[in-house]
């Protein structure tokens, strides 16, 4: 597979600039074809606030820029991390121009807003098994509701996934019991249990993937992204009482 991967690196290096790092290199050693089309931060040290502002709202050469990439290099997808404020929301409009889908990985909340939905075809959930990471869902699974009525009927959850999920604790199980009874086949069988294999990886600057390959939670991310191929567009899910309340 061929993926144009995009981001826009901050001054200071981060984790997302890390995870993106990782992904490119993990790609690459499983002979994937990976262009990338990357920005820094350190260039708006010469630009007006005037100029950064609009650039920030639609850059117009990374539009340009995006177009040519897809043109030259024919990439079937194209994975966004962070786009704020050199690349933009213009560089989703040239690869929507060219027809390739896109995905989005959303490393802070700032793109979970009534915009990035708007734009959005489909929404992944992660849920961690807990009474609030429930009630987050539900709020969120409303949010869409009001998006899909007004502004973008095709919008669609395409699945829930359980993470977090600590299987010797009775609360964690009630919560992935009472999801996979209300929403039912969009909550993939797929769990990420909890592990302290994930929380060493970013001390590691390493993905799951990179720094426990052959771990329990390894295993079932690659086992999601194959699930995540196989499954169709999904239905809309009607929003109903919530069911959190009776945890």
């Amino acid at each position: 597979m061929h993926i144009l991967v995009a981001h826009n690196y901050y001054k200071l290096a981060g984790g997302e600039d890390q995870c993106v790092a990782a992904e490119v290199a993990l790609l690459r050693a499983h002979r994937h074809r990976v262009t990338q089309y990357c920005l820094s931060n350190d260039a708006t040290d010469d630009m007006g606030r005037l100029e950064l502002a609009s650039r920030t709202i639609w850059s117009g050469p990374a539009f340009l820029e995006m177009r040519r990439l897809i043109c030259v290099h024919r990439p079937q997808v194209v994975h966004f991390h962070n786009t704020l404020p050199l690349i933009s929301p213009a560089a989703y409009y040239a690869a929507r121009a060219e027809g390739v889908p896109v995905v989005q990985t959303l490393h802070n909340f700032r793109l979970l807003c009534v915009n990035a939905l708007v734009a959005s075809d489909e929404v992944l959930i992660p849920l961690q098994c807990e009474y609030f990471g429930m009630k987050g869902m539900q709020l969120l699974q409303n949010t869409i509701e009001r998006v899909r009525a007004k502004l973008n009927p095709k919008l669609r959850i395409s699945g829930i996934l359980a993470t977090i999920h600590k299987s010797r604790t009775l609360h964690s199980q009630e919560v992935l019991e009472l999801v996979r009874e209300r929403y039912g086949d969009i909550v993939f069988d797929v769990v990420i249990k909890d592990s302290i294999r994930f929380a060493e990886t970013p001390l590691a600057g390493m993905s799951i993937l990179q720094y426990a390959g052959s771990s329990e939670g390894a295993s079932a991310y690659r086992a999601l992204a194959k699930a995540v191929i196989k499954r169709a567009p999904a239905a809309p899910v009607e929003a109903k009482q919530p069911v959190a309340g009776r945890v």
